[in-house]
């Protein structure tokens, strides 16, 4: 009767079942204690304690697929590392699996019987390609996060070097009894939107550049 059943009816087929033997069904996963005496057992073989013994209390949990979600916990990306999902090569993967959005892909189920508790946990055959190109995407957004890593780096680096220019460029840099305060200042007059980390990068570069080539005149 199993054999022809859709991974959808499934849970439904147990709730319909426990129904009938008088069994509450409660939509919920039973953690086990390492000591517990537990059992794993088929679909097949659950439905068949089921009508033999009658329980009580069969417990059902059903997931339902979300592509992003599912993208997130793979990843194991935290709240403050949100932007991965951003790189085009994990929105092309979550849009290519959209299309699953909402479909059952893992039940769990438990019962206890004569003192073991039975559960089987089942998964759609499909999860296990949507987890095999999940660690290929995060594979390749790992590699254009290096790369937007790099290339603002070097973007820094750039700015940077047009700002220590500016600023060496200025007389005031230059001028007699100058020293890093009055710098500062400068800096912090010339260039009023960056922070004071910034600005002391600035002239501290300035500095470094400024003596070498005064050593080379």
């Amino acid at each position: 009767m199993t054999t022809n059943m859709t991974f959808a009816e499934m849970a439904p087929e147990v709730r319909k079942r426990a129904e009938s033997v008088g069994a509450l069904v409660v939509e919920s996963v039973v953690a086990l204690e390492r000591a517990s005496l537990s059992a794993t057992v088929t679909y097949p073989e659950f439905l068949a304690i089921l009508a033999h013994m009658k329980p009580r209390l069969v417990y059902v949990s059903v997931e339902r697929f979300d592509a992003a979600l599912s993208t997130r916990l793979s990843f194991e990306i935290e709240d403050d590392e949100a932007g991965t999902l951003d790189f085009p090569a994990v929105k092309r993967f979550m849009a290519q699996w959209g299309h699953r959005d909402g479909e059952v892909y893992r039940i769990l189920l438990g019962l206890m019987a004569d003192g073991v508790f039975h559960t089987v946990v089942k998964e759609a055959e499909w999860l296990a390609k949507f987890d095999e190109e999940a660690d290929s995407v995060f594979e390749e957004a790992e590699r254009e996060a290096e790369a937007q890593r790099a290339g603002e780096i070097r973007l820094k680096t750039e700015k940077l070097d047009v700002l220590v220019k500016q600023l060496i460029a200025d007389p005031r840099f230059s001028g007699p009894k100058v020293g890093i305060a009055k710098r500062q200042t400068l800096a912090r007059a010339l260039f009023p939107d960056f922070d004071a980390a910034t600005i002391k990068e600035i002239v501290q570069e300035a500095e470094q550049r400024y003596w070498l080539a005064s050593t080379q005149r």
